[in-house]
């Protein structure tokens, strides 16, 4: 990633040296000069102190006030299927302020400024989440969730996620990445990243011609994401599978909804990263996807994204979640 991430240059100095001697004949002494004093060998120059690696707590480890930055997409509930908004860059979505000594998170941006503290909270806590808030808003049930989210079954130790569902009007719900960022001068030594483990958290809502909408949520979807260093191209490939939501739970079995495809770029300032989505299935208007990476030289990866798509078929498809990854 152009001066993100930065390949290191290694120096290699060579010394050569060459000596001679001296010979006698028979009979002759030979007389040789007197040695030339040695001259004083140079001081060696100090070695460079190496920088100190990033220091990084772990989420669960900070402590204290915090203020997180966030990349976000959402939801418009207006219509069917619902519409979908453009994903902000991380920077760019809501604020997200925690005050430790009341346990109160405030968001904020896109024209609502919600607080949430603990006589909100909802226990028990539910599945995946580490955190869960509900208050009443003029008869609308807003709420607000913390994930602790899991990449191929291992937990992630930096990046975060947080679903937010108000009544602006009209519903609306946030989903937003957030986390401890990795430093941009925090250089990882490889010029290519893949990530093995990835997972995606979102929902699907399909309208096909003639038919009632379909909500499907996503966790079953196979995500790859991979990251040029030298280019600081992001690539991201999501074969969608759907578990189809019913009133009486959702569906045993998953419904292949296509394959869609993602580049990114990484703005080399900030370190963050922002892209679009292509679909061979289907036609995409409009598409987006935005994050950071987080912990120690870019370890996890997490990222807000939105689509609209119709598929081979005819059904309007929208679509807004998070994607997760750890190398």
């Amino acid at each position: 990633m152009k001066n993100f991430y930065a390949s290191s240059a290694i120096l290699a100095l060579c010394l050569a040296g060459c000596g001679g001697g001296g010979s006698t004949g028979g009979g002759t002494t030979v007389v040789s000069a007197p040695a030339p004093s040695p001259s004083p060998s140079p001081s060696p120059s100090p070695s460079p102190t190496p920088t100190p690696a990033a220091s990084y707590k772990k989420f669960t480890e900070l402590t204290g006030d915090q203020n997180f930055k966030t990349a976000c997409s959402s939801f418009i509930f207006s219509g069917s299927p619902p519409a979908i908004t453009p994903t902000t860059a991380f920077g760019g979505g809501l604020g997200m302020i925690y005050t430790a000594s009341t346990g109160n998170y405030s968001l904020a941006g896109d024209g609502i400024l919600r607080n949430f503290g603990p006589a909100d909270a909802v226990t028990p806590i539910p599945a995946g989440a580490s955190a869960a808030y509900m208050q009443n808003n003029g008869g609308a049930t807003e709420r607000f969730t913390i994930g602790a989210p899991t990449a191929g079954g291992v937990a992630l130790d930096y990046g975060r996620g947080f679903s937010l569902t108000v009544q602006k009007p009209p519903m609306t719900n946030y989903n937003c990445v957030f986390g401890v960022p990795t430093l941009v001068t925090d250089v990882p030594a490889a010029t290519s990243v893949s990530f093995g483990n990835t997972s995606i958290a979102g929902v699907l809502y399909a309208l096909p011609p003639s038919a009632t909408q379909n909500a499907y949520t996503l966790n079953d979807s196979v995500v790859t994401l991979s990251v040029n260093l030298v280019t600081g191209v992001v690539n991201v490939t999501v074969h969608l599978i759907g578990t189809l939501q019913t009133p009486g739970g959702p569906t045993a079995t998953g419904v292949e909804l296509d394959t869609i495809t993602g580049t990114g770029t990484i703005d080399p300032t900030t370190g963050s990263y922002t892209g679009t989505f292509s679909d061979a299935g289907g036609v995409m208007p409009a598409s987006s996807f935005g994050g950071w990476f987080f912990g120690p030289q870019g370890k996890e990866a997490a990222f807000a994204y939105s689509f609209m798509r119709v598929d081979s078929r005819g059904a309007q498809q929208t679509s807004s979640g998070k994607i997760f990854a750890i190398q």
